[in-house]
C-alpha cells in the first residue's frame, strides 16, 4: 500500500482507494455479518480541525519536552566524563597504595626469613 492524501493506491488491483470507500465495505461487511438488513450506503470521513491554541499548547509542549530530552543527554554526557575524571585522578593513588601493600609484604617476608637465618644459627651454635 501506498497512502497519499487520503488515497491509498492498492496495488493488488491497480484502482485507487479512498479512505472513505474501504470504512464503508468495512462497516458493509460487518453489518451484513452481524446485523441482517443493514446496508452501508455511504460513509465521510472527515478531517478534523483543531483549534489554534490547542495545537499551539502542544507544539509547545513537545519543545518543552525535546528541551528536556536534550538536557538530560547533555546531563549523562557531563556525568560520565565527571566519573571518568574521578577515576583517572583515582588510578595513581591506587597505584601508590598497591605499591606500598606489595613493599610490605615483601618486607614481612623478608623479616620471616631472616628470623628463620637467625633461629638456624643460634640452633646451629647449640651444642646437642
Amino acid at each position: 500500500m501506498v497512502r497519499n492524501r487520503g488515497y491509498d493506491r492498492d496495488r493488488g488491483n491497480g484502482r485507487d482507494v479512498t479512505i472513505d470507500e474501504r470504512m464503508k465495505d468495512a462497516l458493509h461487511s460487518d453489518c451484513t455479518r452481524y446485523a441482517l438488513g443493514i446496508e452501508i450506503i455511504c460513509v465521510r470521513v472527515t478531517k478534523s480541525t483543531i483549534l489554534d491554541i490547542i495545537r499551539q499548547k502542544y507544539e509547545q509542549m513537545e519543545e518543552e519536552r525535546t528541551k528536556v530530552t536534550s538536557r538530560s543527554s547533555i546531563d549523562a554526557i557531563a556525568l560520565k566524563a565527571i566519573k571518568k575524571q574521578r577515576v583517572v585522578e583515582k588510578e595513581p593513588e591506587t597505584l601508590k597504595k598497591i605499591a606500598i601493600s606489595d613493599a610490605e609484604k615483601k618486607s614481612l617476608v623478608s623479616k620471616i626469613i631472616m628470623e628463620q637465618k637467625l633461629m638456624e644459627k643460634e640452633s646451629a651454635r647449640r651444642p646437642q
